[in-house]
Parts: C-alpha cells; structure tokens; sequence
C-alpha cells in the first residue's frame, strides 16, 4: 500500500505513536558461544506489545512458502483503518529438519519484527562479538604454528606433515569463527570426502588423500582470508538458543 493511500490517521501515525515510545530493548540473553547477549524473541514481543495494543496496532506471523522457498509471512495491520504492512521474510535454513525449521523461524520473526518498527537493543555488542572471533581466529593460527612438532620427528614424509598442519589450522579456525560440526561435515562432503564421521577429528583430517585436502582447503580459505562469518552456522551459534 502506497503512503498516499493512508490516512494520517492510520496505520502511519499508529507506527509513529510507538516509535516515539519505545525505549531501547535491553539484551538480558546470553550468547554462550561468543560470551555476548542479545535481545530475546520474548523479550522484544514483551517489550512492544502493550504499545501495539495501545495504539490499536496487531503483529501477526505464519510460516508459509514462496515459489517453493520456505518462509514467514508478516503482517502489521492497525484496527481502525483497515491498513497494513505486510510481506515474506525467506527462510535461510541451515539444517532440513524441525530444528532447523524452529532455528530459522525464530530469527525471522525476531527480524522482521525489529525491522518493521525500526526497534534498537541497548549496549550493541554484536561487533564487538565479531572482532573477538576475528582476533581468536587469528589466535588460533598462531598457537598452531608456535606448537609444531619439529618435521625432523617425522622421517621423509614432511610434505603431508605441513599439509596437515595447514589444514588442522583452517578448521580450527573455521570452528573458532562459528563453523559447526554439521556444516563440516557438509564442507567435508563437498569436497568429495566419503564416509565422513559423525565427529571430525584430527586423525579424520590426516586420512584425507591430496586432492581431498586441497578441496577442503579451498572451501575455507576465502572465508577465514575475507574475516567473513560462516553463513552455515545455526541460529544458536550466532543469535543464541532458538527457544529462547
């Protein structure tokens, strides 16, 4: 609906009225994996609520699916004038099963809400999460390097020492950057690895042939190299528990 279409008395003003009321919603949720917090689903819902009642505003959403993507479905609608906002929030499931469904759910309507009444949360410490993967990372790299066993140690067979060292060193700091266990898998797989075990460990990694390596090597590089986040990684990893 277009703005010229509203009335000034709609859903416009309505949005208004609570933006000028909202404060700030504090981060009383811990994200264990990053050591930061964040606003909570039912934090952010318990916040803005009684100031969409108020204002005569109703915040409704339902999984649904777009050209065959799935994804959330949102709608602000305000009582009296019949207006609303409305759209299709896809779903960027990391897992195909309910626990990613619930994981993808939750974020989206956690988003979407904040999006559409433009809501902030106190004391920001999602950079501050992110440079401190980016310095562990590096961290990580370094410990590898200062612990090396010397290559003397191991007989003629240096090369495939410091390959595995190299690729010891890139999952580490895949797993450091928020990487988990079924996305490695999934890297892994792609790769061209078979029977990939349920848990990667490093005598998994020195079974690997040349050619495995290298592609393995390849997937994850351009990653760690550009300091980017693993768009794999769940909810939990990144937002917190997804039934929080």
């Amino acid at each position: 609906m277009s703005e010229t279409m509203m009335r000034k008395d709609g859903l416009l003003a309505a949005m208004l009225a609570v933006q000028a009321a909202v404060q700030p919603i504090a981060k009383t949720s811990e994200n264990k994996h990053f050591g930061s917090k964040y606003a909570s689903l039912d934090a952010i819902v318990e916040h803005v609520q009684p100031l969409l009642t108020e204002h005569g505003l109703v915040w409704s959403t339902m999984p649904t699916s777009n050209a065959g993507v799935p994804g959330l479905r949102y709608h602000l609608s305000h009582v009296a004038s019949g207006e609303e906002v409305t759209d299709i929030m896809p779903l960027l499931l990391v897992k195909q099963d309910s626990q990613g469904l619930g994981s993808a759910l939750t974020y989206a309507r956690r988003y979407a809400l904040c999006s559409v009444l433009n809501l902030v949360t106190g004391d920001d410490d999602d950079g501050a999460a992110a440079s401190n993967a980016t310095a562990q990372r590096r961290q990580a790299t370094t410990k590898m390097h200062q612990a090396k066993p010397a290559p003397s140690d191991l007989g003629n067979d240096h090369a495939k020492f410091f390959r595995d060292e190299e690729l010891a060193a890139l999952v580490k700091q895949a797993r450091v950057a928020g990487m988990t266990t079924d996305t490695l898998r999934e890297v892994l797989a792609k790769a061209g690895v078979s029977g990939v075990p349920a848990a990667v460990t490093p005598a998994t990694l020195r079974r690997l042939s040349d050619e495995e390596a290298a592609a393995v090597r390849e997937l994850l590089k351009p990653v760690l190299e550009a300091d980017l986040p693993f768009a794999a990684a769940t909810e939990s990893d990144v937002m917190g528990d997804p039934a929080a």
